[in-house]
């Protein structure tokens, strides 16, 4: 039976991301670039360096992608990064996968998702192919509502109006799970983080799908719904609680993984 880790860092934060330069001009916007211990640097955006701490904290600090044993990528596997940012998990999953594997990250805000495409130029991740799309149910367009922090956009205009504000729009491709695990033939890992819009890029299909681990975000959408829908799709399942009470992350694997 697999079991979670206790909800508790694995190192201390202190050290972990260190801003060395605050550059002007890229998109209008000052930014800055991160050093991320043995995995590379991180271009980012000056406004947003508190959301990008707790980016860090989620996938170094408390693992929350993690928390199975199971669920660490390994060489080889073919991952699917949704909800990429500026691309944390992509430059861990990177690694970790090595040259023999591949991590498809999608980032669907037109603003990130340039950060996301710099870094992974910026630190050669041959092994990374970017989009810029979101997961939903079905493919075509979609309306992505912009946050305040770019962190909190989603197609749910319910969860940016509950975590932020709304401060703008913009037309996104959509793309579905199924079409994606059809063309790369096999998925070992999805880590979905799209923000209030789980149960939709769920519905895109699993078939192909090894493992997920989704960050579910009460009360818009509650870790039950997911991993009852997981479950239907023939998944076990298992939930922990994340370290904010409007997070938890639903883990679901394949019965004969």
């Amino acid at each position: 039976m697999l079991e979670a880790r206790p909800l508790a860092p694995v190192y201390p934060l202190a050290g972990l991301l260190r801003p060395f330069s605050r550059l002007p001009g890229l998109l209008g916007l000052g930014y800055g670039v991160a050093l991320l211990p043995g995995e590379g640097r991180l271009l980012y955006p000056y406004s947003e360096e508190g959301e990008l701490y707790r980016n860090v904290d989620h996938v170094y600090r408390y693992r929350d992608y993690e928390r199975i044993a199971d669920f660490i990528p390994r060489p080889g596997w073919r991952v699917v990064d949704a909800g990429a940012y500026l691309g944390v998990y992509a430059l861990r999953a990177a690694r970790l996968v090595g040259s023999s594997g591949l991590v498809v990250s999608l980032e669907p805000n037109p603003i990130t998702y340039g950060f996301l495409s710099a870094n992974v130029v910026l630190n050669r991740l041959g092994n990374v192919a970017t989009l810029p799309a979101a997961l939903s149910a079905r493919s075509g367009w979609g309306r992505l509502h912009i946050g305040e922090s770019m962190v909190n956009s989603s197609l749910s205009r319910g969860y940016v109006e509950y975590m932020s504000a709304p401060v703008g729009e913009a037309e996104v491709p959509l793309v579905t799970l199924g079409e994606i695990a059809g063309r790369l033939g096999r998925v070992d890992l999805v880590k979905l983080d799209v923000e209030g819009h789980e149960l939709e890029a769920l519905r895109g299909g699993l078939e192909g799908v090894e493992r997920v681990v989704v960050e579910a975000h009460p009360p818009l959408v509650e870790a039950w719904e997911v991993a009852s829908l997981l479950s239907e799709a023939g998944f076990d399942t298992l939930t922990v609680s994340g370290e904010a009470e409007h997070q938890a992350f639903v883990y679901g694997w394949r019965q004969h993984v």
